[in-house]
């Protein structure tokens, strides 16, 4: 009888307890372990966000770039001669261009042969629509007399263009201008022993391109830099604008039609 008692005393405070409810400390309790919970999921979910961003932008940039070296391998291949000049040249005015040498391709037209210049840009101080800090120009000139053409190779200003080495001849933007974090390499790249020939052995592997202090996002060397040249390998490096500031390179290759200039 008197167990039932216990019993029975025991069942009214229970009952008391679940009329009362919560009490306050166990509500405070319950909200803070929700609002960690909820705190770890937000971190979480923004970081997936951050990192499905720097994977996005990296593809996208790096299919804008391929796209612009599909183009400038198209240009090689078309062209009867590969060759650089060096920073000052009429075909690679300092003023213009950045780079310490320009890839010039020759290319004949109807009768005509034209000049095809190549330069990287620093745009990294200046105001533009581009992305930054430096773009790769592409820049024709008539060789006859070395005056340079609009894209469609009529007269300046033609097709948009007003002047030589303005906006409308970048063909790659968003290029670095410090120095790769990855350095590129023509010599035994891809089963190719050597990228020039045994009669340049001063020159041979030289990367051409760059600006002061081994800067910039453009890259080229010659396999032959006296001569007619018929081989070339183009180095594009971009960087995307990540809070992590990642740095990749797409590298490509192309063979220039050989014939007379």
């Amino acid at each position: 009888m008197k167990g039932n008692l216990i019993l029975w005393k025991w069942l009214l405070y229970q009952a008391k307890n679940q009329e009362a409810g919560i009490s306050l400390m166990e509500l405070i309790v319950a909200l803070v372990i929700g609002g960690i919970a909820l705190l770890l999921g937000a971190m979480l979910f923004v970081n997936v966000l951050k990192a499905n961003k720097a994977v996005e932008s990296k593809t996208v940039a790096a299919a804008e770039l391929q796209r612009a070296l599909s183009f400038i391998i198209e240009d090689i291949k078309q062209a009867s001669n590969v060759t650089q000049v060096n920073r000052g040249n009429t075909l690679c005015p300092s003023q213009q261009v950045d780079s310490n040498e320009c890839l010039v391709l020759s290319r004949e037209v109807n009768g005509t042969v034209y000049r095809i210049s190549y330069g990287y840009k620093d745009i990294s101080n200046q105001t533009t629509y581009f992305y930054k800090p430096g773009v790769l120009k592409r820049q024709i000139y008539r060789q006859s007399d070395n005056t340079p053409v609009s894209y469609n190779l009529q007269p300046l200003p033609s097709g948009g263009q007003q002047q030589a080495w303005d906006d409308y001849t970048v063909v790659a933007d968003g290029l670095i201008n410090t120095v790769p974090q990855n350095q590129v390499a023509c010599e035994n790249y891809e089963g190719i022993r050597s990228w020039q020939d045994t009669a340049d052995t001063a020159n041979r592997g030289k990367i051409y391109g760059t600006m002061s202090n081994n800067r910039g996002g453009f890259r080229f060397c010659l396999y032959n830099s006296t001569g007619n040249n018929p081989l070339a390998r183009v180095f594009l490096i971009g960087r995307i604008t990540d809070e992590r500031g990642s740095e990749f390179k797409v590298v490509s290759f192309g063979l220039a039609r050989m014939g007379q200039p």
